[in-house]
């Protein structure tokens, strides 16, 4: 514990530290804002204009306003797509264009004329919907299969693709009584604390995802370029000790500025709401199990790229990994888990939601701890192995080199 101790003192002299720190700060505050937005929290009055939107899996609204959508793109040949999170307008040659129009034709069961007068006139509204679209309609699997194979014609990253057709159009306007509904589950379950919690931690993800690699690699890449690491190679202490103090020092710095931001929201909570309505651990049980794992993620990748490679490819490993993630989560952003690495709850309620998949959040974040606690090991493992003599910067020495 006393290494810890001492690389704790070492960590707080460099001013990396406190620029990672600022980041931190910089960014939850840049999101989440100032202050808490209290008329969240207002409860739904009859005949309001609207109630937000909710989640739905009834396929007529999902083919309605994906179809929607494809026919808008097709009329004017230009469709928006996301490969590896990236934008990217398509304008389809001829020949796919055909193709596009056959797949919209078998859809529909109309005929193949009538789609392409519907592109001839580079126009789409609601009355074209039922004038070009009254014929026999494919099963719901089939309707799937044919959008999956549009996804495919545009080279992958549309919302047509069978992963992503139900989360991107599978929205509806809320009714009065569900809206009363999600109400009465932030007041009861959530007691207001969780809601907010989870749409701080949804930003608080997304910035420690990226963040503190920074400093994980400055750290361990200064031993190098310091020429610290010799004098680390010597010592008596055992590399594990070395690697996971170091570690331990990171996490316990990095997560106090962590909790002070979210003890900041926390009593704007309790103040705006009471305590007797609001439930302040909840917060920090959010952080533990929401955002601490992605830290313990974040920091052993920098530790273990650094120590295997002794270079900053760390940095470029982490923001590949965080850009593909966090735009993978778009689809879902309103509540996505699965296997996702930054969790995703980018709104106050859709309390049912994430009372449906929390044993899923708790596998998934089990999961990543292992993962992080697996690459320190390795990262020991390597360490020592160089700490010997049989270990380059990128390889094992063999044996009569080094004798």
């Amino acid at each position: 514990m006393n290494l810890v101790f001492v690389e704790m003192k070492r960590i707080l002299k460099k001013p990396i530290f406190w620029i990672t720190v600022v980041l931190i700060f910089a960014f939850i505050r840049s999101q989440f804002g100032s202050s808490i937005n209290v008329s969240r929290m207002d409860k739904p009055l009859p005949n309001q204009e609207n109630y937000g939107m909710i989640q739905t899996s009834d396929m007529e609204i999902i083919r309605k306003r994906a179809v929607s959508q494809l026919i808008q793109e097709y009329s004017i040949n230009s469709y928006t797509t996301y490969p590896n999170g990236f934008y990217r307008n398509i304008d389809l040659n001829k020949e796919k264009n055909t193709q596009m129009t056959k797949i919209i034709s078998a859809i529909f069961g109309v005929s193949v004329e009538n789609i392409e007068k519907l592109q001839s006139e580079h126009s789409f509204n609601s009355e074209d919907y039922n004038e070009f679209f009254s014929g026999e309609k494919v099963s719901n699997e089939e309707f799937l299969e044919l959008m999956d194979k549009a996804d495919r014609l545009l080279g992958g990253g549309s919302f047509y693709s069978k992963k992503l057709i139900k989360s991107q159009f599978g929205e509806r306007p809320m009714t009065y009584d569900e809206a009363i509904k999600n109400y009465e589950l932030m007041i009861k379950k959530d007691k207001i604390t969780g809601a907010y919690a989870r749409y701080f931690c949804d930003y608080g993800g997304i910035g420690m995802g990226i963040i503190p690699v920074f400093l994980a690699v400055a750290l361990w890449f200064q031993d190098k370029r310091s020429k610290c690491e010799n004098l680390l190679f010597i010592r008596k202490t055992s590399s594990s000790k070395l690697v996971f103090s170091r570690y331990s020092a990171m996490l316990i710095l990095l997560s106090l500025p962590l909790i002070i931001i979210a003890s900041y929201y926390n009593i704007q909570i309790i103040r705006s709401f009471g305590l007797e309505n609001t439930k302040p651990v909840y917060f920090y049980g959010y952080v533990l199990i929401w955002i601490i794992p992605v830290l313990m993620v974040v920091l052993s990748v920098g530790t273990f790229t650094t120590i295997v490679t002794n270079s900053p490819l760390g940095i470029l490993v982490m923001m590949v990994w965080w850009f593909l993630d966090v735009f993978k989560g778009v689809s879902s952003i309103k509540g996505g888990y699965g296997h996702n690495f930054i969790l995703r709850h980018n709104i106050i309620g859709n309390t049912q939601i994430y009372l449906n998949n929390r044993a899923s959040i708790f596998i998934n974040r089990g999961i990543y701890v292992l993962i992080a606690v697996v690459m320190l090991i390795i990262s020991v493992k390597i360490y020592d192995l160089k700490r010997e003599g049989k270990v380059f910067a990128y390889g094992i020495r063999k044996e009569k080199d080094i004798k």
